[in-house]
Order: structure tokens, then C-alpha cells, then sequence
């Protein structure tokens, strides 16, 4: 069951995701106010495709994995976020409605911010909303070049850029080998 307790301060937090240092301290301490800091099991789902937008899930340690709920139980990975790293998704501007979900892959703790305070952090900082911007962006491409991957490559191509993405973007300073199982290789690999 997930535990909420607070563990960091906005302002002296080693997590913060770089777009959050764009904000002044007195916008900091409004989301530290406003933030539930959550420590989640391994499996538990810390939000589920179909489900309101409430707040955007910014990690703090751990590791969580996105994926896209799809016909037969069939799912897509889309990746994984470590610390320092924060999922919104495309529905919090549009309809409110998450268009994946996110799942604990061990024990992950995260800060969720209330969607209208990011929103009005959004409308009244110019370099966060740049930021922010630039950020979805970036996420934009790896997206496209993922698609790319799936449909244009063979299985033995989808298997080796999955295994070079867990090794260089997902546990690139492990000196231990990364758990992963035959489901979730099938699920990030199509």
C-alpha cells in the first residue's frame, strides 16, 4: 500500500527536475505546500490510463514504468522514469484524461502536484512554460523514434534497441545487471 510521508523540501530537494529550478523560490515553496509525497510498492499503479488528470507525478527515487493499455491485456511499454524525471501527459491540456499509465516497477516514491498549480506556474513564468515546452518536446521526438523502431525494424532489432535503452537511459550508472522479465521485454519491444 502506498505511504504518504515527506521526505524532501522543494527548495533543497537532490531530485528536482531541472525545469523546476526555472522557478522562484516563492513558487517553490507554493509547490512544496501544495505537493502529496507518495512512496508507492513495487506493482502498485500510481495512476491508470482513463483516469481523471489530478496532478502531475514528479519521481524522486525508484523507478516507474509507462506504458499503453492495449486489446487482450496486451501492453506497450513507452519507457521508464527515474529520479529528477516527472510524467503529465498530452490529456492534461486537452481532456483531462490520462492516455496511459504508470506503474511502479520498486518501491518508487514521487511528489504529485496539484495539474492547476502547474497550470498556473505555466501561465505566469515564462521560462518555466519554455521549459516545459522544450521538455515535452524532447519526449515528443523519443516517441517518434521508438514508433520508428517498432514498425520498421525486425525482432531482433526491437530486442537489441530495447536492451541498449534499459542499458544506456535507464540503468546507465548500475554496475549490477537490470531485472526484466520475458512479459515486460515482449511489452517494450511490441
Amino acid at each position: 500500500m502506498a505511504v504518504i510521508k515527506t521526505i524532501h523540501h522543494c527548495l533543497a530537494c537532490p531530485f528536482k527536475q531541472n525545469l523546476f529550478t526555472k522557478l522562484s523560490v516563492e513558487e517553490l515553496k507554493q509547490v512544496n505546500d501544495a505537493k502529496l509525497e507518495i512512496t508507492y510498492n513495487e506493482g502498485e499503479i500510481i495512476f491508470k490510463q482513463g483516469s481523471f488528470i489530478t496532478h502531475i507525478v514528479a519521481v524522486t527515487s525508484g523507478l516507474a514504468k509507462v506504458y499503453l493499455e492495449g486489446i487482450s491485456k496486451r501492453n506497450l511499454i513507452m519507457q521508464y522514469i527515474k529520479p529528477a524525471e516527472f510524467i503529465g501527459g498530452p490529456g492534461t491540456f486537452v481532456d483531462k484524461i490520462h492516455h496511459f499509465s504508470v506503474i511502479a516497477s520498486e518501491e518508487t516514491t514521487a511528489c504529485l502536484i496539484p495539474v492547476e498549480l502547474f497550470k498556473k506556474l505555466i501561465e505566469t513564468n515564462q521560462q518555466f512554460a519554455l521549459g516545459y515546452i522544450e521538455l515535452i518536446s524532447r519526449k515528443r521526438i523519443s516517441s517518434f523514434e521508438r514508433f520508428i523502431s517498432l514498425t520498421q525494424k525486425q525482432m531482433y532489432g526491437r530486442v537489441a534497441d530495447a536492451l541498449l535503452y534499459l542499458h544506456n537511459d535507464v540503468y546507465a550508472n548500475s554496475q549490477e545487471g537490470f531485472p526484466l522479465n520475458r512479459k515486460d521485454l515482449a511489452d517494450l519491444t511490441a
